[in-house]
Order: structure tokens, then sequence, then C-alpha cells
């Protein structure tokens, strides 16, 4: 595992400890007033949240100060009021510890259940088209930097599907960790990663030059440039990285049942003449609040379906983002919050 502690997150660690000290000492010595525990309370959230603007480079850094903020030190700061106020102010103090026992909830979900949760969605799609039945296996965003035992559990799942094709719609090892390329090319080859009507691999935006040594002397055709390939009732078309990402894209029609496919889901607010389009990037949001869209997606695309899953786009087309199997590592925090990571099988149906 690789942490990097950043300056912008020492000089966050840095203001909240100190006003925690300040707080600390103020509510020990007025513990008998309530006014000092709603100051001590404002103060707090105050600089947790107010000072994360100034801070933040980009939203990966909003992502990882709002943790630390939220679950780190707000917990500290929790338990320090549910002492202080107990003996009199019980239901504050009782507010406080349940405040304290949510926030660990959400620490232990967040951190150490939820990253590793991994769903099996899976999809129906019915259309004249297809005259005998597919079955699709997706794979977005493994995006590690350690392959270990959850890789390895979510590609033997993968494969147990008994998939007739293959798609990986890129970001497989994070940038700094190159090493891990030959380990999960052995992965690979260790579990015939491999399906009947063919292994298809795009780029995504965070692997490196020599991403596609992740396939060496494996049976996938990896997408160097946007072409489109000829199957047994279905036509495939790969987009290279940048084409993805282009939100004014034109690809024609085809005569089959015509897949377009590409990391990252702005393409498809282009000119898109294709009956399903598939894209992942987005991580579904991975951290979400219940009921709401997500927050930062890092796509063009709305954010209610960047959150991910299946959408119509109108026509007989079709649109399907997926919340990816890993997540952002580097400078963003390694959590996953009411957003599970999933693999997808996409089951082409004749109507």
């Amino acid at each position: 595992m690789r942490i990097e502690l950043l300056p912008q997150t020492v000089v966050y660690i840095s203001a909240l400890s100190i006003v925690f000290l300040i707080s600390y000492e103020l509510m020990s010595r007025f513990r008998k007033h309530f006014w000092i525990f709603v100051l001590t309370m404002l103060i707090y959230w105050g600089v947790a949240l107010g000072t994360i603007p100034g801070l933040a480079s980009d939203n990966f850094d909003n992502m990882r100060l709002l943790g630390i903020g939220i679950i780190g030190w707000a917990l500290a700061f929790l338990s320090a009021s549910a002492v202080f106020a107990w003996r009199h102010f019980k239901p504050y103090s009782i507010l406080c510890i349940i405040g304290s026992l949510f926030v660990t909830a959400m620490l232990i979900d967040a951190y150490f259940i939820e990253p590793y949760n991994l769903e099996t969605t899976v999809v129906n799609i019915g259309s004249s088209k297809i005259k005998k039945p597919i079955k699709i296996l997706v794979l977005a965003d493994l995006q590690t930097d350690e392959i270990g035992d959850y890789e390895q559990d979510v590609l033997k799942k993968g494969m147990s599907l008994n998939p007739d094709l293959i798609l990986w719609l890129g970001d497989y090892i994070q940038p700094a960790a190159k090493d891990q390329i030959a380990q999960l090319n052995s992965l690979l080859k260790e579990l015939n990663m491999q399906a009947p009507m063919g292994t298809y691999a795009v780029c995504g935006n965070v692997d490196s030059r020599n991403w596609r040594q992740i396939f060496k002397d494996l049976p996938v055709e990896v997408i160097r440039k946007t072409h489109s390939v000829k199957l047994d009732g279905i036509t495939l078309t790969g987009l290279q990285m940048r084409d993805s990402f282009n939100s004014h894209l034109q690809v024609g029609p085809q005569s089959q049942f015509h897949i377009v496919f590409g990391h990252s889901p702005d393409f498809s607010l282009g000119n898109i003449d294709a009956d399903l389009l598939l894209a992942g990037h987005t991580h579904g949001g991975q951290v979400r609040i219940p009921f709401c869209p997500p927050i930062f997606t890092e796509s063009q695309v709305p954010k209610n379906l960047a959150g991910g899953g299946l959408f119509e786009l109108g026509g007989d087309k079709k649109l399907f983002i997926s919340r990816g199997i890993g997540m952002e590592r580097i400078n963003a925090p390694r959590v996953r919050f009411c957003c599970r990571p999933e693999i997808v099988l996409i089951n082409l149906l004749p109507q």
C-alpha cells in the first residue's frame, strides 16, 4: 500500500489539532455552561469545513480532507464533548455519543467493508437484432497499486459467470505501481481470463504507456485506435482513451447490434449511433450521500447518470456506466461509502 502525506494534509491536521486542544481546554473549564459546547462545536465545524476550499487543489483533495475532518477528528471531538457534558447536560452528551457511534460505523464501513463488498450487477437487454443470447462481462477500474486477494477474488468471480465476451474498460494499475503490471499479467494467465467471443481492452486515464503489457501473451485485443470489430451477432466499437473523453464524438451506425465501449462516459454526449454504450471512470462517485447524486464524478455527463447503472438515451439506445472495481488512490481517500464496487454481467437477449 502506497500512501503519500501531502503538505495540505499536514496543515489541515495541524489546524484541527489546535482547534481540538483549545476546545478541550474550554470544555474542561466551563463544562457547567451549555453555551461553551455550542461555541466549540461551531468553531470546530467552521474550521473543519471552512479551510478545505483554501487547501484543496482538486476534488480528490476535497474528498481526503473532508474524510479527515468528518471521520477522524470529528470522532475525537464528539467523544470529548460527550465526556465533559455528561454530568450537567446528559441529553447533549447522549447526542454526542450517538454521533460518535455513527461516525465510527461510517469509518468502519467506508474504509474496511464497502471497498471490498463486491456486487455482481446483472443487466438484461432485449433486442430484435440479437439472434441468440450473449453474456458480456464488463470489468472497469480495477485501479489498484497492489495485486492481492481482493483482485484475485474479483477476477475469479467474473470468470465463474462463464461470459461469452469480456470487455475491460481501462484504469488497471496506478502509475506509481508499475511493478504490479507483471503481477496482474501473471494472475490473468493463471485464471485463464478469456472468453469464446474474445476479450477486448481499452486504455484508462491513469494507465501508464506500457499498460498493454498487462495483456502480454494473452488472447486479448487491446484498443490502440478507435475501430470496430464484427463478431457473431454483434459489432464492437472500442474507443481510444482520448476519444472516450470527447463529448462531441461521432460514431456511425452498424447493421448488427452495435456496442460502443470506452473508459469515460463523456463520449455518450456526442453523436453515437449504437444500441449500447458502455463506460466506467466515474466509480459511481465512490462516496455518496444516500438518495442523492454523487458529489464528484470527474465527468461531463449529468451526475445522476455518472452515479452508475443502465439508462435510456432515447430510441433504442442505452448507456451503462459501471461503478468500477477499485478506488481512487494517491491523494484521494481509499474509501467507498454508499457506493459498492461491482462487476457487471450484461445478458443480450433475443426480443
